[in-house]
């Protein structure tokens, strides 16, 4: 059981921990607490939540147990177990509440001032996070903590810190250990190298217009490849995009390559890319964007692009060229919901100034072991000059509103494979200056793989109605993404 479990096959090393328990039960024996534990751990694993409860439950709950003697008390091992396992489960399981308060009753009301406890609140933090809250709990944990126990707390620290993306933090903590530290850390290493892993990412899309009159497919595909990791988190990156276009009866493409760079100097990172076009597009670009962490809560962002991506197909045909920035803003607030807007201004070659402000909120509805619900609004507004001679969409005003659901399935497997479904939908309103509102809507139904640690695939398919110069188009879509890890 231990061996399939350690190989991400939970399915398979919970029938043979299923055996062990039947012969004892079989023998009329009591099922230990430790076999009950790694039951519950790999039904988890497995998605089977209620009957990892089960297991959990049944595990004795009293704090003193008989010695072996049966003649005196003393202190039962798999209480803080069965407690925070408890407790674990509850956030996995969707109840978030439940856990706050299960870890609260033990840090301030049953053991005030245990640091183990307050290692558990970090821990319970990060995965809602609350990073600051993380960090501030393992400190304190650490004051109270004996010296030998000291790096426990370190551990900690790092972990949240790897959450957030801080790989100096990370790689200083890992840099002061000594050999018997790292034995101990190899959960926290291994969770580094994986993050400081190369990678091969993609995706892929497909669009066909049905109707009113059918055109040619719309496509892009997005290809880069990223060098593996420095110490600190800086990697460079080799990146090409293509994309297709109907223009009349035919299809415009451009295709452009270039080479970029992220830099990590946390809770600052920046991103750099030049290239220059290889199709349609005959000029360089170049790309900046800087990302800034304030706390758990705030992050801003600010990009700048010099013939960047967003550039529409049908003005690069025409030799028309843009330069453009943009700001935006996050806020989160633990795992229930983020909060964002922006803006940016897009200057043409041929005169035009686009102007476009953005406001949306993803909530975290609902979520029940293998089921979630997550929802999301968004509104945007753009402004334009009229421009006679533009012949790519242009309106001098356009506002939209849309409503979104995403209904999601989970499904561990054995073999490290894990499966996600997703069944998405939206509704919602475009409004042209001049022209009247008109309704829009997309469904779409998907799968995510992720093969263990180093391969991950999605996949969707979906229909759409969407709103092009007053009038209504409907759309077939496909969407297709991967990573390799290195």
């Amino acid at each position: 059981g231990d061996y399939w479990a350690a190989k991400g096959s939970p399915h398979k090393a919970l029938a043979i921990y299923q055996s062990i328990e039947q012969q004892a039960l079989n023998n009329k024996l009591a099922v230990s607490d430790g076999l009950l534990h790694k039951l519950s751990l790999t039904a988890s694993d497995a998605g089977k939540f209620e009957l990892a409860q089960q297991y959990l439950e049944r595990m004795n709950s009293n704090i003193y147990i008989n010695d072996y003697t049966r003649t005196s008390k003393i202190l039962n091992p798999g209480y803080d177990s069965r407690y925070f396992g408890l407790a674990r489960l509850a956030l996995w399981r969707g109840n978030s509440k439940l856990a706050q308060q299960l870890i609260d009753d033990r840090l301030f009301n049953k053991t005030p001032g245990d640091p183990w406890v307050m290692l558990q609140k970090a821990e319970l933090e990060r995965n809602r996070g609350n990073y600051d809250d993380a960090k501030l709990w393992a400190e304190k944990a650490g004051y109270f903590l004996s010296k030998n126990d000291q790096q426990e707390a370190h551990n900690n620290l790092a972990e949240t810190a790897l959450s957030q993306n801080d790989l100096p933090t990370v790689s200083k903590t890992i840099d002061a250990m000594n050999e018997e530290q790292r034995q101990s850390a190899q959960s926290l290493i291994k969770h580094y190298e994986q993050a400081r892993s190369g990678k091969v990412v993609g995706s892929v899309g497909l669009q066909h217009r049905s109707s009113p009159i059918s055109y040619s497919n719309e496509s892009s595909q997005d290809y880069a490849i990223y060098t593996p990791k420095t110490a600190n988190g800086h990697d460079l990156y080799v990146h090409y995009l293509e994309t297709r276009s109907p223009y009349d009866k035919e299809s415009l493409i451009s295709r452009r390559i270039g080479v970029g760079t992220e830099l990590n100097f946390y809770p600052l990172q920046v991103k750099m890319e030049g290239g220059k076009g290889i199709k349609l597009n005959d000029k360089a670009y170049f790309s900046t964007e800087a990302n800034y962490t304030l706390n758990q809560h705030w992050s801003f962002n600010l990009d700048a692009n010099i013939n960047g991506s967003g550039t529409p197909v049908k003005a690069i045909n025409k030799g028309v060229y843009t330069k453009d920035i943009g700001f935006s803003t996050t806020y989160s607030y633990s795992d229930i919901f983020q909060a964002g807007l922006g803006g940016g201004v897009m200057k043409f070659d041929d005169g035009n100034l686009r102007k476009e402000a953005n406001f949306w909120l993803n909530l975290n509805t609902f979520k029940h072991d293998r089921w979630a619900l997550t929802n999301n609004f968004r509104v945007d507004y753009s402004k334009n000059k009229t421009i006679d001679s533009a012949e790519y969409y242009n309106p001098s005003k356009a506002t939209s509103l849309e409503f979104g659901a995403d209904l999601s399935y989970y499904q561990p497997l054995n073999y490290g494979l894990v499966l996600n479904h997703h069944l998405k939908a939206s509704v919602g309103a475009y409004k042209q200056a001049e022209l009247s509102r008109e309704k829009m809507w997309s469904i779409s139904y998907g799968h995510q793989w992720r093969v263990g640690k180093k391969f991950g695939v999605s996949y969707e398919i979906g229909r759409k109605k969407n709103i092009y110069d007053g009038s209504a188009e409907f759309n077939n879509f496909g969407n297709l993404n991967f990573s390799i890890y290195y």
